[in-house]
């Protein structure tokens, strides 16, 4: 037997291998489905879930431009931002599609994300409650 003639079969059975341990694709979110009430949150407090989870990026972001390993500091952000609303973060990602589906809803949102953003700068007054 020529050793090239098994070639072409162990290829076939490496490529199906392959293949079968590739990562499962999700399912495509259907953007004509709706979330149950209960499950929604509010456009408001999406606008404080979504300005918390910026600042946390920003921390994690400037650990990295020093060089700084993150560790578990992502999960431990995104826990505590999920505790802080009491909220999942499987509930969380179904309203961030939810949102996202409806661009009209998620540019509301993300004009109050910034509005919430701008107010935490350094230097920037507070205002007054009312």
């Amino acid at each position: 037997m020529k050793p090239f003639a098994v070639f072409p079969a162990i290829m076939v059975l490496l490529a199906l291998m392959m293949a079968s341990c590739g990562e499962r694709r999700p399912e495509p979110y259907d953007p004509t489905a709706v979330l149950p009430a209960d499950s929604l949150i509010s456009p408001e407090k999406m606008a404080l879930i979504l300005s918390d989870i910026h600042l946390a990026e920003a921390g994690l972001q400037l650990d990295r431009n020093r060089g700084e390993a993150s560790g578990n500091k992502p999960s431990f952000f995104y826990e505590g931002i999920y505790r802080k609303y009491n909220i999942t973060a499987e509930l969380y990602a179904k309203n961030l599609r939810y949102y996202t589906t409806n661009p009209e809803l998620y540019v509301k949102v993300y004009e109050k994300v910034i509005g919430i953003l701008e107010q935490k700068q350094p230097g920037k007054a507070t205002p007054a409650p009312q």
